[in-house]
């Protein structure tokens, strides 16, 4: 049996369902207008779905013609479908090592080339507890983080 993981797309989705319902109660609108602020959300202008990541790279950096571009160039050109739509550096890395550790040291040495839409794991880990300080309070999150340590030292649940 296999389990698929949501997409960004698919937890952003879900994401804003759960705020749309709690702004629902919140301002004590009943069905009828729940159902027509959705609808007038929702009208023409919805976003067309986001492409999907890919299983492999497009273009290998090994395989370019040397000297044509740097590194961070190439990563925008061959990954610009992908690029500020959920594609991060652990994706980069999956899919091309090599582009990896050249677009690394290209950006230590040419900061002003950093490709700010592809996040590290770091900025998707701060982004995402930001994304949830505006939902849960900080002792709630401090209570669940400790949680997830304890089942972690304790064997029932496997880091990544």
């Amino acid at each position: 049996m296999t389990t698929e993981t949501p997409t960004d797309y698919q937890k952003a989705e879900a994401l804003l369902k759960r705020a749309f319902a709690r702004a629902c109660r919140r301002y004590k609108l009943d069905p009828q207008q729940a159902a027509a602020l959705a609808q007038s959300l929702s009208a023409s202008d919805a976003p067309a779905p986001l492409p999907t990541l890919p299983d492999t790279a497009p273009e290998l950096w090994s395989d370019r013609v040397p000297g044509r571009e740097n590194p961070a160039q190439f990563t925008r050109r061959v990954y610009a479908p992908w690029i500020g739509l959920g594609f991060d550096r652990r994706n980069l890395f999956k899919l091309d090592s090599v582009l990896y550790n050249r677009l690394s040291v290209w950006e230590m040495r040419h900061p002003q080339d950093r490709i700010a839409e592809l996040p590290t794991l770091q900025e998707t880990i701060d982004a995402r507890i930001d994304e949830m300080l505006q939902f849960y309070p900080l002792s709630t999150l401090q209570v669940v983080s400790s949680n997830i340590a304890k089942r972690i030292r304790a064997g029932r649940l496997m880091p990544d």
